[in-house]
């Protein structure tokens, strides 16, 4: 039977800034007059295992206070595809909590730090999934931010997505494109035109998040392009040998 060990979280400041990619929010309005900056920092790989002896992968994330007031937090897990015996949880500054807990909430005041950080376990079996949480900020429970976290034991990486609520998230890693929705699917298509303008490739999105092979195409620039009922959105993106 599959343990687990559920603990208290815990803060960011120890990693190096070094290991972190930025992605800023604008100012946000939370209680009327009052102005926060939420800022999620995520690494562009994170530790992960490769093969599915390993006990779990881990996805590293964490969110930054830089206003001058203090903000509520909440997250909640708004979906997941995962192999049948794979089990999933979220950490945050609070705890690292039981499968069962799909949402949570913390305070962070002003300059503090939390970690928010995606746990797969694989109990022995190979495969890919992905778990996303939605955070917003309290009490109006207004969302800011969509968190994909998607796990490979075959690829030995593990990718996180970062979107704005109803907006797709881009990642490309290696000669596979990730596209990752909220709300978008069964009403979107995703398309692909190299440097000529020709097409060569359709879909529609089916799937919270897409996994799009691209190991035959030729290297070059091509323009992915994802319309939907709410507009359109592009990604450039370079193939290379």
């Amino acid at each position: 039977m599959q343990s687990y060990l559920f603990s208290r979280g815990h803060r960011i400041a120890s990693y190096a800034p070094s290991f972190w990619f930025w992605f800023w929010l604008s100012a946000m309005s939370l209680g009327g007059s009052v102005k926060a900056q939420i800022v999620l920092t995520t690494a562009d790989t994170i530790r992960a295992s490769g093969n599915a002896s390993q006990f779990e992968i881990v996805g590293y994330g964490g969110v930054v206070n830089q206003g001058a007031s203090s903000v509520q937090l909440r997250w909640l897990r708004v979906g997941s595809q995962l192999p049948s015996t794979w089990t999933h949880t979220i950490c945050d500054l609070n705890s690292c909590y039981p499968p069962f807990v799909d949402s949570a909430d913390f305070t962070l005041t002003p300059r503090d730090t939390s970690n928010l950080d995606g746990h797969f376990y694989l109990n022995g079996q190979a495969g890919a999934g992905y778990q996303r949480i939605r955070l917003s900020t309290l009490p109006a429970n207004a969302p800011i931010m969509v968190v994909t976290y998607v796990a490979s034991t075959a690829s030995s990486t593990t990718q996180t997505l970062i979107s704005a609520p109803n907006k797709a998230a881009w990642k490309l890693v290696g000669r596979e494109l990730l596209l990752a929705t909220e709300g978008l699917e069964a009403k979107a298509m995703v398309r692909v035109v190299d440097q000529s303008g020709r097409e060569v490739y359709r879909k529609q999105v089916t799937e919270s998040v897409e996994r799009l092979l691209m190991d035959q195409w030729p290297s070059g620039v091509y323009m992915a392009i994802l319309g939907s009922g709410s507009g359109t959105e592009q990604y450039r993106f370079v193939l290379n040998r």
